[in-house]
């Protein structure tokens, strides 16, 4: 009987290709991956423990291409305008694919016309987080805060739009409450005000926290998947809070221009699965704070279309816009 071992070698000793309608073989040359944030942030992580993986199953380099700007604007539009041939990709998020359409009155790209779902990898769940110091030291006592005091109580983000601004303003709508919201330039800059004691709380993705909760200077209130997070399994849910069905986490996919062929497409989405099957990235995407959260190209954009609903409604509401 031949070893899970050995099944994993011999497919990392043999790259996957196909050939194309066209009559060539992809992979021909190295894949450029675009990644819509700067180096050194979460899905910049993540793009880059995929990669290495990727590239080895593929037989091409897996380059990663940071193109940071416009909430994922920029590295879309270049994604939508270019070969639809499997060369480029990009591990497009939350933003993308779901919320853009609704946050900006005009795009230049059209999520649904102009991109193609591979596979969806990962979500970063978020944590409700106030300074150690707080008085606030449960979900109970942040709501009892909020509804004295409505709209008085400062929260950062780490930009307008972005899944942990949204993620609280669905908190604030559901509780019937509100706060004053402060938008920043990335979550660096929310974490040393909030640690500083000049916001009163906010909702932010796991790896930005992790390194100050373990040091004390941030309390953890609840997460706001619909589970318990296997890295904070005491922290409670906002559902088992009292705020019944709350689910919110940022995620991120890879897509490929529209027009790729589906047998690319196919070769793709199999490897991406291979590579999240692998013990050795499941353990660093999860010791980054990061969850596997794969689906095929049919489940991914079933998804995308009931989180492009879900966020419109919210993004509606409230009113956000950007231009």
């Amino acid at each position: 009987m031949i070893s899970r071992r050995a099944l994993i070698l011999g497919a990392l000793a043999a790259p996957l290709s196909v050939r194309t309608a066209l009559g060539g073989t992809f992979p021909s040359r190295p894949i450029r991956l675009l990644v819509p944030y700067p180096a050194g942030g979460a899905t910049d992580f993540i793009a880059r423990t995929l990669g290495a993986d990727l590239s080895a199953r593929l037989g091409q380099s897996v380059v990663i291409d940071n193109k940071p700007g416009a909430t994922t604007v920029v590295a879309a539009e270049v994604l939508a305008r270019a070969n639809p041939d499997g060369h480029t990709l990009m591990l497009a998020d939350t933003a993308t694919l779901a919320t853009n359409r609704s946050l900006y009155r005009k795009l230049p790209y059209d999520p649904e016309r102009d991109l193609m779902p591979v596979a969806r990898v990962a979500r970063i769940p978020l944590v409700v987080v106030v300074n150690a110091d707080s008085p606030i030291q449960s979900v109970a006592d942040l709501a009892a805060q909020l509804r004295a005091r409505p709209g008085q109580l400062d929260y950062g983000s780490p930009g307008l739009g972005s899944p942990h601004h949204l993620a609280t303003e669905l908190y604030l709508r559901q509780l019937g409450a509100s706060a004053q919201h402060v938008p920043y330039r990335g979550a660096a800059p929310v974490l040393q005000d909030l640690i500083g004691g000049r916001l009163a709380f906010a909702i932010l993705d796991l790896p930005t926290v992790r390194g100050a909760m373990s040091g004390n200077r941030l309390k953890a209130l609840a997460v706001t998947t619909r589970q318990r997070l296997a890295a904070l399994p005491q922290v409670p849910t906002l559902d088992e809070s009292g705020i019944k069905g709350f689910d919110a986490f940022a995620w991120q996919g890879i897509v490929a221009p529209a027009k790729t062929p589906m047998d690319v497409v196919t070769l793709l989405y199999r490897t991406v699965d291979e590579t999240l099957r692998q013990r050795d990235v499941a353990r660093k995407l999860e010791e980054g704070g990061v969850e596997l959260f794969g689906a095929a190209p049919g489940q991914f954009a079933g998804f995308v279309s009931n989180e492009s609903q879900r966020w419109a409604q919210v993004i509606n509401a409230a009113g956000i816009r950007l231009e």
